[in-house]
This record gives structure tokens, C-alpha cells and sequence, in this order.
């Protein structure tokens, strides 16, 4: 099976619903058995590896500007940090990322459910 790995970044069609900024990001990797991770993947999702080899990242940033499209940011709202845990998992030939994402804002703290999403930040969608 060949994975089509540059589609999931293109800009989907329409207008965008959210704008935000994602800054200082860092990506920090480490090599896991596929096998200590399939039980935490759902069963539609295949494990994505590197020869052979499937990765964990720990992705921390900031996210700047977080409003509805047509409003412009709140300074006590739009600015926080967050932390993704992360492993990279294909659906059907799309390549996609398991995320679970928390937020250093106390009004946002503690892990999200898990969401699927597809690189390109403007496309992530809950889980299936």
C-alpha cells in the first residue's frame, strides 16, 4: 500500500472556521514496539512505522491567537501552552497522527480524549 503523505497538509476547500498561530514548537521522539502501542490505537488506525521501527513524540508549543475567524483574539483566552503525546498511525492510505493533547492553562488542564488528526493542524477532527 502506498501512503499518501503530502495530501492530509494541503488546505481543505472553504473558508477556515478557526485561526491560530503555533509557535516555539518542539519535537522530541523516541522509538517504541509497534506492539506496547497497538492496544492504545483504535483498531481502524494502522501503527505508521520507519523501517520497521514506530515512534512516540512529546510535542510541546504555544498556541497564539486562538479565536473564531470572524473575531479577533482575547489576551486572557487566545494565548496558552500546550503539550501533544503523539504517534503517527495511517486510515485507509491517509497519513494521520493519535494525539492526546494537554494545556498548561488551568481552565484547560488535564488530557483531552484522543483525536485523530490529520497534519495539517486546520484539519484535525475528533476521534472516529
Amino acid at each position: 500500500m502506498i501512503i499518501d503523505r503530502v495530501g492530509p497538509t494541503r488546505r481543505p476547500p472553504g473558508r477556515a472556521a478557526m485561526r491560530m498561530t503555533w509557535a516555539n514548537l518542539g519535537f522530541l521522539h523516541w522509538e517504541v514496539a509497534a506492539a506496547a502501542l497497538r492496544p492504545l490505537v483504535p483498531d481502524a488506525l494502522e501503527i505508521d512505522t520507519f523501517e520497521g521501527r514506530a515512534f512516540v513524540g512529546l510535542v510541546p508549543f504555544t498556541m497564539r491567537g486562538v479565536r473564531p475567524a470572524w473575531a479577533p483574539p482575547l489576551p486572557w483566552l487566545s494565548r496558552f501552552h500546550e503539550v501533544n503525546v503523539r504517534t503517527y498511525v495511517h486510515r485507509k492510505a491517509s497519513s494521520i497522527s493519535w494525539s492526546s493533547a494537554t494545556s498548561s492553562t488551568p481552565s484547560r488542564a488535564g488530557p483531552f480524549s484522543p483525536a485523530a488528526c490529520i497534519t495539517a493542524p486546520t484539519r484535525c477532527r475528533p476521534q472516529m
